[in-house]
C-alpha cells in the first residue's frame, strides 16, 4: 500500500480566427508523489512526464470538420524513457451525410513517434510503447 500526492497546473487558450477555423492549445504541469511506506517519506514517480503540450486547428464548414492536432511532452526521466521529450501529430477529417450519419478518416501519429506516456524502459526500448503511425476509416450513425 502507498499514498499518492498528484498535483497538476493547466493553461488551455482556444480562439476562433474566422467563423470556420479556430486554434486551441494547452499546456499541463503534472507532478506525481509516491509515499511507498519505506521510510523515505514523498518522492517523486519519474513514469510521468511533467510538461505535457497540445496545440490543434480546427476547420467546421457546412458537413465537414476537420481537425490538425499536436501532443508532446518533455522533461521525462531518461532513467525510465528512452527519450525526454516526444511530439506526434494527428489529424481527422469528418463528412456529415445526413443529421444523424456521417464518416470520417483519421490519422494518429503522422510523425511515427516512437514514444511513451508512461515511463519503462527494458534494454533500450519502451516497454509500454505508443502505436506508431496509423490510420483509421469509419462511418458512425446514430439512432
Amino acid at each position: 500500500l502507498h499514498l499518492c500526492d498528484r498535483r497538476q497546473r493547466q493553461m488551455c487558450k482556444e480562439t476562433e480566427l474566422t467563423d470556420e477555423f479556430s486554434i486551441n492549445g494547452s499546456y499541463t504541469y503534472v507532478k506525481v508523489e509516491e509515499d511507498n511506506k519505506d521510510g523515505n517519506g514523498f518522492k517523486r514517480d519519474t513514469n510521468v512526464s511533467p510538461n505535457q503540450y497540445k496545440i490543434g486547428i480546427s476547420f467546421n464548414k457546412d458537413k465537414w470538420d476537420a481537425e490538425l492536432y499536436g501532443r508532446g511532452a518533455s522533461g521525462a526521466d531518461k532513467s525510465k524513457y528512452v527519450d525526454s521529450k516526444y511530439l506526434t501529430l494527428d489529424f481527422s477529417l469528418q463528412y456529415k451525410v445526413q443529421k444523424d450519419y456521417k464518416i470520417y478518416a483519421k490519422a494518429y501519429n503522422l510523425t511515427n513517434a516512437s514514444y511513451a506516456e508512461t515511463g519503462g524502459v527494458s534494454n533500450g526500448k519502451y516497454s509500454f510503447p505508443m502505436p506508431g503511425r496509423s490510420f483509421l476509416i469509419g462511418m458512425e450513425y446514430a439512432f
